[in-house]
């Protein structure tokens, strides 16, 4: 109970063939690194059981290995998890996530367990850049415990020409506001649309959802 589990995404060929998690060339810096840092026990694993590349595994494999996941944080019960790449956020959470987009992404487990995401070319420890930016936010996810998002807050829908001039006039009131879209298809494409916006103000917990 209460050890670090980090799951990767797969096991390389190296590691299927060695069944030891995280045991190739440049999963071995990742594994210096965090263990330079934390001196409790370590759990490492893979969210899929076969070698695979990442760009490969469909949702149908997802759905297939998560249950393997689910137990396995059941059976390791770890005060905190570290997931490197999209694949393995996505088994333990059940939501999907690009961590190149998002630095320092995190999320909660229904058990209120911390979940950092880590993209995985920070393996690519040959970039020195990289590398530092692995180390701080290793260091970051291993030290801070940052507040569960709200569950229960609500949102005002926009329908209406009307009601989104009354929603921008008091987002403009608030100073500053937050916003995120989702999109369809490659910017720049005839066919890339955004599907929706979503905007709450700083002083404000309601959002606005066009």
């Amino acid at each position: 109970d209460g050890a670090l589990l980090v799951v990767d995404s797969a096991p390389t060929s190296e590691e299927d063939a060695a069944e030891r998690p995280m045991s190739s060339s440049p999963n071995r810096t990742v594994r210096s690194m965090i263990e330079a840092k934390h001196d409790g026990p370590i759990v490492y694993a893979h969210a899929m059981r076969c070698p695979t590349r990442s760009k490969l595994v469909t949702d149908k494999a997802v759905d297939a290995c998560r249950p393997y996941t689910a137990g396995l944080v059941r059976e390791v019960k770890p005060s905190r998890i570290f997931c490197l790449g999209r694949i393995a956020f996505e088994m333990v959470l059940g939501v999907s996530a690009d961590p190149m987009s998002v630095r320092r992404g995190y999320g909660y487990t229904a058990d209120d367990v911390p979940v950092f995401m880590f993209p995985q070319a920070y393996r690519m420890t040959s970039n020195r850049f990289l590398a530092a930016r692995l180390k701080r936010d290793i260091e970051w996810a291993l030290d801070e415990t940052p507040e569960r998002p709200p569950h229960d807050a609500s949102f005002h829908l926009v329908e209406t020409p009307e009601q989104s001039a009354q929603a921008c006039e008091h987002l403009r009131a608030g100073g500053w506001f937050a916003y995120d879209t989702e999109t369809s298809g490659l910017m720049g494409d005839e066919f890339f649309q955004v599907v929706c916006l979503a905007a709450v103000r700083s002083d404000d917990d309601d959002a606005y959802l066009w």
